[in-house]
């Protein structure tokens, strides 16, 4: 089983959204974008977070499990991220549902760089 990391932060929630998903790199930007729309804190308060939460969803996107794996936040913090992951189903697809995953990781860190 491969298990997708998805980065949610400030840079890909302002990204552009992909006309299509023709690849991995453009269905985690897709992903990304629609889970920051839901979730969207600008706060810096936020600046420190780093989230880890294990996803799965069948094959039409729809998120069937979300549960927090380990997080610096409290429960206020861990509680919006968990209700953003849930009112973002259903996920976007890829184009080529050969790239498709039905467990992925969602990192929420708004500030962390992308390497």
């Amino acid at each position: 089983m491969k298990v997708i990391l998805i980065l949610i932060t400030f840079l890909y929630g302002c990204a552009s959204a992909p006309q299509k998903v023709l690849d991995l790199s453009d269905y985690r930007i897709a992903i990304s974008r629609h889970v920051w729309k839901e979730w969207g804190l600008w706060n810096k308060q936020y600046r420190r977070l780093d989230c880890v939460v294990l996803v799965s969803q069948n094959r039409v996107g729809e998120i069937v499990s979300a549960e927090i794996a380990e997080c610096n936040g409290d429960e206020n913090e861990k509680n919006t991220i968990l209700d953003a992951v849930i009112s973002a189903s259903p996920l976007p697809l890829p184009d080529d549902m050969a790239l498709f995953e039905p467990d992925l990781v969602l990192r929420f860190c708004p500030f962390c760089r992308i390497v």
